[in-house]
């Protein structure tokens, strides 16, 4: 195995572990929330006091949960640089989610 392969590996378990973290924290924290507002005051809850939580869950799926996988694709199809920019990116867009959702 050559050197960038290792590296790339060693990021990607480092950035995975970083999302697995968050992502968990995430579905944890605004997941159960909304899921808890969405039974007790039905749907407009979430348009109102869950939309944060609403949007976090939503930018989780559309933005961190893609962006790892397309980084484990292009790890597949030997993208080194690819993957640890993806790989980047999907784990501080979770951070920043998770930060979001708790400082507002």
């Amino acid at each position: 195995m050559s050197d960038k392969h290792l590296q790339t590996r060693k990021s990607l378990v480092f950035n995975s572990g970083i999302f697995g973290i968050s992502g968990l924290s995430i579905i944890g924290t605004a997941g159960l929330g909304v899921l808890g507002k969405l039974f007790t005051k039905g749907v407009g809850a979430l348009f109102g006091s869950g939309l944060l939580g609403s949007l976090v869950l939503v930018g989780f799926l559309l933005i961190s949960v893609p962006s790892i996988l397309g980084a484990f694709k292009a790890f597949r199809n030997l993208d080194y640089s690819k993957a640890q920019r993806k790989a980047w990116w999907a784990s501080l867009s979770s951070l920043g989610l998770l930060l979001l959702y708790f400082l507002v």
